[in-house]
């Protein structure tokens, strides 16, 4: 199975290394701000191919992380080591996407080991 590193768009391994698992590039126009353009590689998604082809119930961890928190309640209904922590959030009224949540982290380390 894969490491929980595989999962993190912060280290190499499971990133796109063409845009270092930021999932866009930067365009410099030198007397213009610099333009953000979503990565020709990845399209957005910040993991490379291989990653992207590791599902859990029948999804990717770039679709997971585009959950928002209500809906990652419902599809971590039966992993309660996960839903505890999301459901701590929603109690919370806390709206933003999974990826954009300090918890995160954790998590995807969790379902990497259940999937890998």
């Amino acid at each position: 199975g894969y490491k929980p590193g595989r999962f993190s768009f912060n280290v190499s391994g499971g990133r796109c290394e063409a845009c270092k698992g930021n999932g866009y590039r930067t365009i410099e126009m030198n007397f213009l701000p610099d333009v953000l353009v979503p990565c020709e590689e990845c399209h957005g998604k910040r993991y490379n191919r291989e990653t992207l082809e590791v599902r859990f119930k029948g999804k990717s961890i770039s679709d997971v992380l585009e959950m928002t928190v209500n809906q990652a309640v419902e599809f971590f209904e039966n992993v309660p080591s996960i839903l505890n922590k999301i459901k701590v959030l929603q109690l919370h009224k806390i709206g933003a996407t999974v990826e954009h949540t300090e918890w995160r982290r954790k998590p995807e380390s969790q379902v990497g080991n259940r999937i890998g």
